[in-house]
């Protein structure tokens, strides 16, 4: 089992207690890890770590990323792929640490519904290239650093509301953050907006 390069959890799992990580030195793919099932600590054993997708998987209870565990996934050398999804995170304010996920190159970032801002320190995710937001309700805005990241190629913003979509489309407030950006699509509501 120490060998495993990847594991994909079903989206709903009955196990009883908590999956260790910890000696999984070769897993480059996890997906559909919960925190309520395992202990994230465990992830900074992980340095071959290169997709990792994390989602809450029970209804009840409130059991959500906190701001240290995020300063955990940061650290992951290897890491190219992350999926926030499904109310996994906690706070209203995600903080990208100063020189956080240096090889990081996917991120989305799905129903995180507490979201209301989202701040980009400097040279944080500086092999970015494909960005997603959806369905972050509460989401005021992308945050000022994003102009920095230059390797950024696309952006996506799904299922936003209009006052966020109206900021970043073009000749809105906050479109000087993303216009470097080659490829970004839009969808809020019923209304599709695409540039190529």
């Amino acid at each position: 089992m120490e060998q495993l390069r990847h594991l994909y959890l079903p989206e709903w799992q009955s196990v009883s207690g908590k999956l260790s990580f910890a000696r999984l030195f070769n897993l480059q793919t996890l997906v559909n890890v919960s925190n309520e099932k395992c202990n994230l600590n465990d992830l900074v054993h992980l340095s071959n770590l290169k997709k990792l997708r994390i989602r809450r998987l029970r209804r009840a209870g409130r059991t959500k990323l906190k701001d240290d565990q995020i300063k955990i996934l940061e650290k992951l050398p290897n890491l190219r792929v992350l999926y926030l999804n499904r109310l996994s995170f906690e706070s209203e304010t995600l903080v990208f640490s100063q020189g956080g996920f240096p090889h990081l190159e996917f991120l989305t970032l799905n129903r995180l519904f507490d979201l209301k801002e989202w701040r980009v320190e400097e040279e944080a995710m500086p092999s970015l290239q494909r960005l997603r937001i959806q369905l972050c309700y509460k989401l005021r805005a992308v945050p000022d650093e994003l102009q920095e990241i230059t390797t950024l190629k696309e952006l996506t913003i799904d299922g936003m509301p209009s006052r966020f979509c109206s900021r970043v489309r073009e000749g809105g407030e906050d479109f000087y953050k993303i216009k470097h950006v080659p490829s970004y699509g839009m969808e809020e509501a019923a209304v599709t907006l695409i540039r190529n």
